[in-house]
């Protein structure tokens, strides 16, 4: 993957003195620009974007939208284990998590 100003993950790591590794996990968090707020996305850590990530790709918006609202009303992120045990059940449940919210949120209450 190539930034926009046309250096690779292995240039930025010299300009940045960081590993490569460390560019690649955060220009992933990147990926999760245009569907999270700037002040969720600030809070994310890399371990969280690659569960949101790992989900498929029609639940990254449910799941968003649920990490946002948690943000808003608590001020706190779901934990990567959380994002996980959600998506599962999301995918358990083949549903829509509008229509599981009250179960969910019942079982794994932070």
């Amino acid at each position: 993957m190539e930034v926009q100003l046309g250096w690779n993950r292995q240039q930025i790591a010299l300009k940045l003195d960081r590993d490569e590794i460390w560019i690649s996990d955060h220009l992933k968090m990147l990926q999760l620009e245009p569907f999270v707020s700037p002040a969720v996305l600030t809070k994310l850590t890399v371990k969280q974007t690659k569960a949101i990530l790992k989900a498929p790709e029609g639940l990254i918006l449910d799941l968003v939208g649920e990490i946002e609202q948690r943000f808003n009303e608590d001020g706190y992120i779901m934990s990567s284990k959380t994002i996980q045990e959600y998506i599962e059940y999301l995918e358990a449940k083949g549903t829509t998590p509008e229509s599981i919210e009250e179960g969910f949120s019942s079982c794994f209450i932070a």
